[in-house]
């Protein structure tokens, strides 16, 4: 596959979700669950030979507090996470460095 979208909901037990912040960089925050994922939706490209996946997440706590931002690694799974992914055989997504932002972008 080299090119995809997919959402996902269920929850999670811990997130960490990022903010662009420029020249190619990110700041993380870690939040502690449990959380339900309201939505989380993204593609799938590649990034030179390899799938990269690009994905936001909107994120709520006990109390209807809500998170969100660029989905980071390092994310536990709660009870469930479904996710629907949508393969596009025909369609190739193919990301190259801008030097503008310091980001792979999609080259369209």
């Amino acid at each position: 596959m080299t090119a995809g979208s997919f959402t996902a909901l269920g929850a999670v037990e811990k997130a960490n979700v990022g903010f662009f912040i420029g020249d190619g960089k990110y700041i993380t925050i870690s939040i502690e669950g449990p959380l339900e994922i309201v939505c989380c939706v993204g593609n799938i490209s590649l990034k030179g030979d390899a799938p990269f996946i690009h994905a936001h997440i909107s994120l709520a706590d006990n109390r209807g507090r809500t998170y969100g931002g660029h989905l980071m690694p390092g994310c536990t799974v709660g009870a469930t996470c479904e996710v629907t992914l949508h393969a596009y055989d025909a369609i190739n997504l193919v990301r190259k460095l801008d030097s503008k932002t310091g980001l792979y972008l999609l080259d369209t």
